[in-house]
C-alpha cells in the first residue's frame, strides 16, 4: 500500500507480462478508491483476456465500453474483460471492428 500526498490509498498489482506479445517486464495495475482494478489474465489465440477485480462494485458500462475499445485499438486484436453484472459472471468483448458484446 502506498499513500499519495493527498492521502489516497493505492493498491498495486504487479503482473509479469512476458507472454503478452513479447513484452518483457512488469506492468502495474492501480486501484484508487473509485477506479476499478483490471488485470491481465491470459492471451488465447491472440485475444487478450482481462479480469475486473470485482470488489462489490460493478463497472460503469459506458466507461468500460470506451476503455475496452481503446485497449483493443492498442492491442490490435480482440479483447475480453471478465466481470460481474447484476450478480452474474459476464464477459465484455471488443472485436477488431470495435463492436462490443456482453455475454
Amino acid at each position: 500500500m502506498v499513500r499519495t500526498s493527498s492521502g489516497l490509498r493505492l493498491f498495486h498489482f504487479v503482473c509479469n507480462l512476458s507472454l503478452f506479445k513479447g513484452f518483457s517486464g512488469n506492468l502495474r495495475w492501480v486501484q484508487v478508491n473509485h477506479i476499478p482494478a483490471i488485470k491481465p489474465l491470459d492471451v488465447e489465440k491472440g485475444t487478450l483476456i482481462l479480469e475486473h477485480d470485482f470488489d462489490g462494485r460493478e463497472l460503469e458500462l459506458e466507461f468500460a465500453k470506451d476503455a475496452i475499445k481503446y485497449i483493443a485499438s492498442l492491442w490490435g486484436e480482440e479483447v475480453k474483460i471478465q466481470t460481474k453484472l447484476n450478480g452474474q459472471n459476464k464477459v465484455l468483448c471488443c472485436n477488431q471492428a470495435k463492436e462490443i458484446t456482453i455475454s
